[in-house]
């Protein structure tokens, strides 16, 4: 993808929670898209063959609204529902795999949480990364 197309794919980037009871994911999309996401990731880390025909919806609903949707830690099942990209964490298989695998065209993230992380990282392929925090907060309070 282009830089600036991906700069604006990433401008509201949804990530699905599959802990979320109230919402199936495929509910959760359409709500984000409705609400202006430019860019979906189906994240499920209990993905089972079930889940598969929620993962085409979901990215119907995406491609009908011309937003890139990307599925988290699988790249067989980006594959396999013909998703825009994948997105990696460190104990995934590396950018690399992913790039050679999906093809130029495909998007390919990482996710980094720490400087070691980041020195360890290949990042030529990928398009994007994603960071965890890097220092907890401890002012917050919680509701």
């Amino acid at each position: 993808m282009e830089t600036d197309k991906l700069a604006a794919a990433l401008r509201f980037y949804f990530i699905t929670d599959d802990s979320a009871p109230a919402l199936s994911p495929a509910e959760q999309v359409r709500i984000a898209l409705e609400a202006g996401a430019t860019c979906v990731q189906y994240r499920n880390k209990h993905y089972g063959p079930d889940c598969l025909a929620e993962v085409v919806l979901i990215r119907q609903l995406c491609r009908d609204r011309d937003v890139p949707f990307v599925v988290n830690d699988n790249i067989d099942l980006a594959r396999r529902v013909m998703a825009d990209g994948v997105h990696l964490g460190q104990d995934d298989a590396p950018p690399a795999r992913a790039r050679e695998l999906l093809g130029d065209s495909a998007i390919v993230g990482i996710s980094v949480s720490d400087p070691d992380e980041l020195a360890k990282t290949d990042l030529a392929p990928c398009d994007y990364m994603g960071n965890s925090p890097f220092k907890m907060i401890t002012c917050l309070i919680k509701y």
